[in-house]
């Protein structure tokens, strides 16, 4: 993205560039935070998947509506995409970072805020992006044969026989996939500055079931990727977003579902099984038949 920095701060009037910072890059985008004497901006490059012209639409509007309502997520500079040499760009306002990991009571009110503005929301919409379950089934299967050999110490009978229950499951909820979510809620999309809580990714918001968003936060804000569960974090997350939102009663099964989903779906992205639990899809799966009944009253 370097040799476009320069030609997008003089379009825009950005200022005299002082320093550059990469953060860490997303899956479908890159990212870079730049200093001048005006302040910090973020820029991201999209990726083709996002490159499409009702899904730039559907974003911008959405950013749009979330500022005009106070929502505290980064403003965009550009009204449509930069295009330089075919490749296209997306410039916000910067956020002054405070170097704190976000707190899982804030995170769940945040979400909270999320789904409760959405509400309101009559602009144009675009599904989810990961909110294709046959899509990522199809994905799935190819990837499990292309890795057999880098999965083969595990039980891959047991791990095809889970996906193929998410599947079944799957047409049951697609009925639920008529709220605006944001398709990818963890920890990496929060940034703290001045103590507030900032969404900084909306890349990937659109049509989906809000028991998808609950479980990315359950997963990222539960202790799943330590060596011991953190209920406390997991009923702080949970009660946070009690205080802005309310829980339907029904949507146990669903956030379920979504975790074992999610968990299964990361062994095939990333390649391999990391050693990390948040990763490891049985231990996603033993700890709710573990633990069902906790789970359910901390989210009813």
């Amino acid at each position: 993205m370097g040799k476009y920095i320069d030609k997008l701060i003089s379009k825009h009037g950005l200022g005299n560039l002082q320093s550059v910072y990469k953060p860490g890059q997303g899956m479908m985008t890159e990212n870079v935070i730049i200093k001048t004497e005006k302040g910090l901006f973020f820029i991201k490059q999209r990726s083709e998947w996002l490159n499409d012209a009702a899904s730039i639409q559907a974003h911008y509007e959405l950013i749009d509506f979330m500022v005009k309502n106070g929502f505290p997520t980064p403003e965009l500079i550009t009204k449509k995409p930069e295009n330089i040499d075919n490749a296209c760009f997306d410039i916000y306002k910067g956020i002054e970072a405070d170097n704190v990991s976000p707190a899982s009571v804030e995170a769940g009110r945040l979400l909270g805020r999320f789904h409760k503005t959405t509400k309101n929301y009559g602009g144009v919409k675009k599904d989810a992006t990961l909110s294709d379950i046959n899509e990522l089934n199809r994905e799935v299967a190819e990837n499990i044969e292309k890795f057999k050999d880098e999965l083969r110490k595990y039980d891959l009978n047991r791990f095809i026989d889970i996906r193929k229950q998410i599947a079944i499951e799957a047409k049951d909820y697609n009925e639920y996939k008529t709220d605006i979510i944001t398709g990818d809620f963890d920890n990496s999309q929060i940034v703290v500055s001045s103590g507030k809580h900032y969404l900084v990714d909306l890349d990937d918001a659109g049509t989906g079931d809000i028991a998808s968003d609950l479980a990315d936060g359950i997963l990222s804000f539960s202790g799943f990727d330590s060596f011991k569960t953190d209920i406390v974090s997991l009923k702080s997350f949970i009660s946070g977003y009690k205080e802005i939102e309310k829980i339907s009663a029904n949507i146990f099964d669903r956030v379920k579902h979504y975790l074992i989903e999610k968990s299964t779906r990361n062994v095939l992205w990333r390649r391999q099984w990391t050693n990390t639990k948040l990763r490891d899809p049985f231990f996603v799966c033993d700890f709710l038949k573990k633990q069902e009944g906790l789970l359910r009253d901390i989210l009813e």
